[in-house]
This record gives structure tokens, sequence and C-alpha cells, in this order.
């Protein structure tokens, strides 16, 4: 049985559906061995890895790993954060990135770095984990790219919005879907017939960011 270590959601996923499976097949391909996805912050980056992480996690026998970096603030951090997602206790005996290759060199896992754009300089770090452990896939998110000779880019845009008001079945558009759970969250008899022209406005307004859509529908007890 794979370890399964990532970040656990109370809400439901919701579209990204062609995104998903564009970042999936990334990761199926053998020639592809390092994913960044890049986008600016709130885009949904964090969210996108970890489903399809999850999704992905029966092609990595020895596990799937999550590796929290926003409160790092140097290539230490980056180890130690590393070594804590594989609950790997390091000694005083060898370099601790060569301990964590040495857990890592002959396994067949997935591991997940969030947050890598202010830890750029130690995006070679990724290079040595990879070229040692050749069985080891890295998916990261990024409002930069690494710069690695082997990193495929995959960006990351905003949840889908309809392009008019009245477009048909618009409550099947994500941007439009995330604002609706949102806001029902925040006053449970929210109507999103009765204010599908503001939302609609609002979600083309802010390109379908996901945090900028949860931010504007958790103002409907208080705005219309």
């Amino acid at each position: 049985m794979y370890a399964l270590r990532l970040p656990v959601y109370v809400t439901s996923f919701i579209g990204r559906v062609s995104e998903a499976q564009a970042v999936a097949d990334l990761l199926a391909d053998r020639d592809c061995r390092l994913v960044t996805l890049l986008g600016p912050g709130g885009i949904g980056k964090t969210r996108l890895a970890v489903h399809v992480a999850g999704q992905s996690a029966e092609r990595y026998p020895d596990g799937v790993f999550f590796v929290p970096l926003q409160a790092a603030t140097s290539r230490d951090d980056v180890i130690s954060a590393t070594a804590s997602a594989l609950n790997l206790q390091l000694s005083g005996s060898g370099a601790p990135i060569e301990q964590i290759i040495h857990s890592l060199e002959d396994k067949r896992a997935l591991l997940v770095f969030d947050n890598f754009e202010h830890l750029l300089d130690a995006a070679d770090l990724v290079a040595e984990l990879q070229a040692a452990a050749p069985a080891v896939d890295c998916l990261i998110t990024s409002r930069e790219r690494l710069n690695l000779l082997h990193e495929w880019v995959f960006d990351v845009p905003g949840l889908r919005v309809p392009d008019q008001t009245h477009d048909a079945a618009v409550d099947h558009f994500s941007a439009v879907q995330l604002f609706a759970q949102t806001a029902r969250r925040a006053r449970a008899d929210f109507s999103l017939e009765a204010e599908y022209a503001g939302v609609v406005r609002i979600c083309r307004l802010v390109e379908g960011m996901p945090l900028g859509i949860e931010l504007a529908a958790s103002w409907v007890r208080s705005l219309t």
C-alpha cells in the first residue's frame, strides 16, 4: 500500500477537468519527471497539484509526499521540509541531502513541492535529488519557473467563466460553480438564479481566479 501524505480539503474540487488530465498525462510520460505548475498567487496551483497527485497515487507505490515551502527561507529549510514530509529522521552521520537521496534512490515516488518561487536558489536540490533517484517525480507549484534543464512548465489559468451573462447553462462554468458554493456557505438561501448577472460579472472581473471569487462570494451576507 502506497503512502499518501497530502493536505485534506473539506470542500469539493471544482472544474479543472482538462487541466488535471493534462498534468496527469505529463506525469505519466517517462520523459517528463519534473512539472512546474506556474501562475500568480490565488490561481489555484496548490489545489490542482494536490488533486492531480492524489489521482496519480497508484503510479507511485512508494508514496506521494507533500512538501510545504511557504515558511521556508533557505536551502536548509527546503531540506528540512523534505525530510519532514518523508518522515525521515536526519542523523549526524552524513549530509542531510545525502540522507534524503539515500532514502529515495530506489523508490518510485512523487514529491509535491508547494510555493517554490522564493527559493529558486535551491532549485538545484531538486535536480540533484532526481539525478540520484531516477524513479522519483516532482510536481512543483511556483510563481516563477525553476529554470532547470529537464523542467516542464504548465501555466495554470483561471477557472472557466461565461463570455456573457446570457450564456446558456451559466451555472455549468466552474468559476460560477465556485462562487455559488462559497456563497451558499456564507448564506444558505443564496440564489444563483436571482444574482447570476452580478456573479458572472464578478467572475469575469477577477478573470476566474479562485481566491478572488471566494473573497467576493464571502460578502453575500451583507451585499447583493
